[in-house]
């Protein structure tokens, strides 16, 4: 098989797929509790943003970015039609996530909200994964990032506090990286800096398979931002820009 980059959304033209080789195409999801789950048909156009307010302050976001959660004002964005099979692949999405999400903007009963994860139409809970946040209860000033993956949960950690010690600040984007290589799948976080986008230090963790089929892409499944899958809660606000997907593992550290 050739390797691909099979989607790429940067949010430019709206929803629109530039990647190759496949049938690919995100669209948002309506979170009513009559209709979760349903595709929107509407402009996508008022969710793209170029900037984000804190009370008297605009932050700039550097570029076209969607804004997507768990609610009906911010229907939760999917990717559809991948397919890798059981083999190697890719997954990166910058995120930028509001200041006030630290807290208030979790949900209080699971203490977790998604930034994303992967699932299939009926949540069976097989070849899923799903990357967490929520509050460290050690600290009122630290939140918690968890990776679970087919019921297995590891932990990267965020703070207020600054780039320190496996944490980085809230009005900043972040790249998050999914990479299946064989039976190992590593997730990672890539701080950047909002002005200058240069990376700060990252940090990953690393699951192993039991077989290779333990976690796929195929058209069952859905890319879920905002959400675990484009129907399930909970969620939080966020930005998110550049979703691509390759059908081969990427060397990062060779770019």
């Amino acid at each position: 098989t050739q390797n691909a980059l099979l989607a790429n959304f940067t949010f430019e033209e709206g929803l629109t797929n530039t990647g190759v080789d496949q049938d690919v195409y995100g669209t948002l999801f309506s979170n009513a509790d009559d209709n979760r789950g349903e595709e929107l048909v509407e402009d996508a156009s008022s969710y793209i943003h170029t900037s984000h307010v804190v009370g008297s302050t605009t932050y700039e976001l550097g570029s076209n970015a969607i804004y997507s959660a768990h609610t009906s004002a911010r229907p939760s964005f999917g990717v559809k039609g991948l397919d890798t099979g059981s083999g190697d692949f890719t997954i990166s999405v910058k995120v930028y996530e509001p200041s006030d999400y630290v807290k208030a903007n979790y949900d209080t009963k699971n203490n977790q909200w998604y930034v994303f994860g992967m699932n299939t139409a009926e949540n069976s809970g097989n070849n899923t994964f799903k990357i967490m946040l929520g509050k460290d209860s050690k600290s009122a000033g630290y939140v918690r990032t968890k990776v679970n993956l087919n019921g297995e949960v590891k932990n990267l950690f965020q703070s207020t506090s600054g780039d320190q010690h496996g944490y980085y600040s809230p009005r900043k984007w972040a790249e998050y990286r999914v990479v299946k290589q064989d039976n190992v799948v590593t997730f990672t976080i890539v701080p950047s800096s909002l002005e200058t986008q240069a990376k700060c230090s990252e940090w990953s963790v690393s699951f192993t398979l039991n077989a290779k089929e333990d976690l796929m892409l195929t058209p069952e499944h859905l890319l879920g931002f905002g959400c675990n899958y484009g129907a399930t809660r909970p969620g939080n606000d966020s930005y998110y820009d550049d979703v691509k997907v390759w059908n081969y593992a990427v060397d990062f550290s060779a770019q």
